[in-house]
């Protein structure tokens, strides 16, 4: 997936990222 590139790439980033999508899904 690309998503798990740009996480592998960003390192912190991808964290920060994860935590985005984590947020997502319990809103949804």
């Amino acid at each position: 997936m690309v998503y798990d590139s740009i996480i592998i790439g960003s390192g912190a980033s991808g964290m920060t990222c994860a935590l985005y999508l984590l947020r997502n899904d319990k809103k949804v």
